[in-house]
């Protein structure tokens, strides 16, 4: 995927997150010091983004699947109430199975890369983010009665705003295919 897609898809989940979510310095807060080691089963898509817990909300989180014959593509967004966001996209979606993040998912089968990222809102104390995967892998484990379900990580390249590297872990989704 060239640069401009990733920019692309990199500016469409930070237009998402300043759109679509409430800002709230005191949820803000709650979500930063937050160290549950528990995932609420009931939210579409959960994870940890470097140990802190991240919950989307359902009306923010979708999979979204384009067929094209035998291949498809799949995006899946979410969006978590206080304003960060995890965007995942496979441009050759084959059904079932392992998608590696980065370098490592490009082969003569899929010469586009996979791609995630992990972005949050600016406010008042902080600048817009966004960081793009260096590696990992999404596994779609069952798509069935208009769902899709499955696990995910990766680890990031610096941020935009040159932030540290982010490494998103135990994450899962159980979410409605467009």
């Amino acid at each position: 995927m060239n640069k401009n897609i990733k920019t692309l898809l990199l500016t469409f989940t930070l237009a998402i997150l300043f759109y679509s979510c409430k800002d709230s310095k005191e949820s803000n807060q709650k979500v930063k010091t937050e160290t549950t080691t528990k995932i609420d089963s009931h939210v579409p898509l959960s994870a940890k983004i470097d140990g802190v817990l991240f919950n989307a909300f359902e009306l923010g989180s979708n999979a979204t699947k384009l067929s094209f014959g035998t291949f498809g593509t799949l995006n899946i967004m979410s969006v978590s109430e206080e304003g960060e966001a995890i965007g995942i996209n496979i441009p050759i979606y084959k059904g079932i199975g392992k998608y590696e993040f980065g370098i490592a998912g490009i082969n003569r089968d899929n010469p586009m890369p996979n791609s995630a990222n992990y972005a949050i809102r600016g406010s008042n104390d902080r600048k817009a983010e966004g960081w793009s995967s260096k590696e990992g892998v999404v596994e779609i484990i069952e798509e069935k009665n208009g769902r899709m379900k499955g696990v995910f990580n990766f680890s990031t390249m610096r941020g935009t705003q040159k932030g540290e590297a982010k490494k998103i872990t135990e994450g899962k989704f159980d979410l409605k295919v467009k």
